[in-house]
């Protein structure tokens, strides 16, 4: 018989010491980070897009989540925190300093109750049997559907997965941190009905560095769809983010 030859590790599969160190110590700081905010469950997002844990339903305290403190620079001195008070706020200038330089961002806690109370407008209106494309109906030839209350969040859960098809090498990690922070200026208008804490939560993860690995194409012709698809499933512990230059899950990341 001929001896078995030793199990080689694939190309690229080996990892330095000190990148793993780095990894883990991120992945412990974005633990601690998000500790305060409570059970995992309260961190993912929206509940238009999973589905409230058990203790939500009952109607357990939810702790403010606060922004990861303790970025600087390379000389060691912190950088800045900018704190956004109007969804309009952002300029080219905020917007390089955010996205090219890692400076924090806080929101202001009268904009995000004027994004509770916007959201708790639509709310209301859905309540009372007002269409919503998309929330309380199918999509394209079953637009005239009405979806069930009950398979809602499913819905949109499967509307976010269901466009997540794109391919190829991912985009740089400073056009996706600028898509997530357009992003959250845009909910920060209340026009989407988003809640405060999907806010809060994009803030912490810009804060923190979040690299959610969106493939650069294809984009079809609703060109923003597949990647925001790729973007936002990290949020609910789907998809892949990199750590370290290497693709992991989500769900292992959050």
């Amino acid at each position: 018989m001929r001896p078995r030859e030793p199990l080689r590790r694939a190309p690229g599969a080996r990892r330095s010491r000190a990148a793993d160190r780095g990894g883990a110590a991120r992945r412990a700081r974005r633990r601690r980070c998000r500790a305060r905010a409570g059970t995992r469950a309260q961190r993912r997002a929206d509940p238009l897009l999973a589905p409230r844990s058990r203790d939500l339903r009952r109607g357990a305290r939810r702790t403010p989540r606060r922004a990861c403190r303790g970025a600087r620079r390379r000389d060691g001195s912190p950088l800045p925190v900018i704190r956004i008070d109007s969804h309009d706020a952002l300029d080219l200038s905020l917007y390089r300093r955010i996205v090219r330089d890692g400076e924090p961002v806080e929101l202001a806690s009268t904009l995000l109750g004027q994004v509770d109370e916007r959201r708790a407008a639509m709310l209301r209106a859905l309540e009372a049997g007002t269409p919503a494309y998309g929330v309380t109906t199918g999509l394209g030839y079953m637009s005239k559907r009405e979806i069930p209350p009950t398979d809602r969040p499913a819905l949109q859960r499967s509307i976010l997965l269901g466009r997540s098809v794109g391919v190829g090498e991912p985009l740089p990690h400073e056009v996706v941190r600028g898509a997530m922070l357009l992003r959250l200026t845009g909910f920060l208008s209340g026009d989407a009905g988003v809640s405060s804490d999907l806010c809060r939560l994009l803030a912490e993860l810009l804060n923190d560095g979040w690299k959610p690995y969106v493939p650069s194409g294809p984009h079809g012709a609703a060109g923003e769809v597949i990647p925001l698809s790729h973007l936002f499933q990290t949020l609910v512990g789907e998809g892949f983010v990199l750590e370290d230059g290497e693709r992991m899950l989500a769900r292992d990341a959050l």
